[in-house]
């Protein structure tokens, strides 16, 4: 109950991609804001390949959504929902993450269908967006990882037609994409095969579109600007006011040629289609080393070890220093700490070493830290100088003989450990 006598209610909404906490207060139909959170957890990746949530995931979720019960009753809160959308409702082992949620919380996890999960966004905008003309129709679009609602309606006689459609910016990607930056064909498949979907509706005219979950919010940190090809021009224009030697591009048209052609020393890179290669060669005597690229695609395959968890904020971080230690140079041990790099050891004859750097470089910012091994701990004498120091988590491929005894040590020591079974160090 809120010092103005209204009554408090709260939200985890579990997503494919992220878990929000909403709490707040509904006057006259309107939701007031308390508080919320939100943790990136991705339990919708690989779904639609295996129809599975991957099992590192589920018992993270299931500490975020405990961490959020708490703090929904921390604001003293009447009751709290737990709704699962697309990724739960379409794997095969989200009962698994419902029973975890009810042991850890004791709330019950509610699966809703599509056709709710769109009713509900469709009155969250509206909510939302008190100012907005909805005595007109409007179009409102919920694209998520799993998942696109389409609701078309108005705020006095709400929804008149509804669809959810297996859309969603994960599925669609993990189905059509496997170039970074994408090829032009396959988005062309991606686009046809999102077109062959929508529905065939009589949009009235001037027909207002209004975009709401996770992807429209990322669009919208991206840009705030339609990305129209005159935009594109004003953005080469704004580009050529800036000292620039060279500019690499997959292609450039010949309004672009001309605006550039304003700086005749600038240097004009036509890369053809971006691809990332799948192997990396080096030269040896004699003849050519050939390896698999280093790629961070995504986290799917990791696996947690230990008993203890790393909590939402500490698995981000770990990810972030996986990433970091991608590009040290090996031997690496990578600190991290609430989003930032705070201590590195690299290019070490010995991982307990560069495990010694880091931790000196990071200093008092080593305590509660994460940590990254750009290969295997031969031994527990390097995870034991990071726990020495106040290391939380740490994330490194495995693959060691003596992978027990050092999950063993990490055990011992309280500390979280993730394996991704891949490993950066290459010879």
């Amino acid at each position: 109950m809120s010092a103005r006598g209204r009554a408090r209610s709260a939200v985890i909404d579990v997503g494919s991609n992220t878990i929000h906490l909403l709490v707040g207060e509904v006057e006259n139909g309107t939701v007031l804001p308390v508080t919320g959170e939100k943790v990136s957890a991705r339990l919708g990746s690989g779904v639609d390949k295996t129809g599975r949530i991957e099992e590192a995931r589920i018992p993270v979720a299931v500490e975020a959504i405990g961490l959020f019960a708490r703090l929904a009753a921390l604001n003293d809160v009447s009751e709290t929902a737990v709704l699962a959308t697309s990724a739960v409702r379409d794997a095969k082992n989200g009962p698994a993450l419902c029973e975890g949620v009810r042991e850890k919380a004791g709330l019950e996890v509610r699966m809703i269908s599509g056709k709710e999960e769109a009713l509900l966004g469709f009155r969250g905008a509206v909510s939302a967006l008190p100012n907005f003309p909805w005595e007109a129709p409007a179009l409102v679009v919920d694209l998520g990882g799993g998942s696109a609602q389409l609701i078309l309606g108005d705020a006095v006689n709400g929804p008149d037609k509804q669809v959810s459609l297996p859309l969603g910016t994960n599925r669609t990607t993990e189905r059509h994409v496997r170039s970074d930056p994408p090829e032009a064909g396959e988005l062309e498949a991606l686009s046809e095969a999102v077109i062959k979907k929508l529905p065939n509706w009589d949009l009235p005219e001037e027909t207002a579109v209004v975009a709401i979950g996770g992807s429209a919010r990322a669009i919208l940190r991206l840009t705030r600007d339609e990305l129209t090809r005159e935009r594109l021009r004003e953005l080469a224009a704004e580009i050529s006011k800036v000292f620039t030697e060279v500019l690499i591009a997959p292609d450039f048209d010949a309004e672009a040629r001309e605006v550039f052609s304003a700086k005749p020393n600038m240097i004009l890179l036509r890369a053809g289609p971006l691809t990332r290669p799948e192997l990396s060669a080096k030269h040896v005597t004699g003849g050519l080393l050939l390896q698999q690229t280093d790629h961070v695609e995504d986290d799917s395959g990791y696996e947690l070890v230990t008993s203890e968890q790393p909590s939402p904020a500490e698995f981000s971080d770990l990810l972030l220093a996986w990433k970091v230690a991608k590009s040290v140079k090996s031997n690496a041990i990578v600190l991290v700490q609430d989003g930032a790099t705070v201590g590195i050891g690299a290019g070490q004859t010995s991982r307990v070493e560069a495990a010694h750097l880091a931790v000196r470089k990071a200093g008092e910012r080593a305590m509660g830290a994460v940590a990254a091994s750009d290969a295997f701990f031969p031994f527990a004498d390097g995870l034991e100088s990071l726990a020495g120091a106040g290391v939380k988590a740490v994330i490194q491929p495995g693959g060691s003989k003596r992978d027990g005894e050092v999950i063993q040590a990490a055990e011992e020591r309280g500390i979280a450990m993730v394996m991704t079974k891949r490993r950066h160090f290459l010879h």
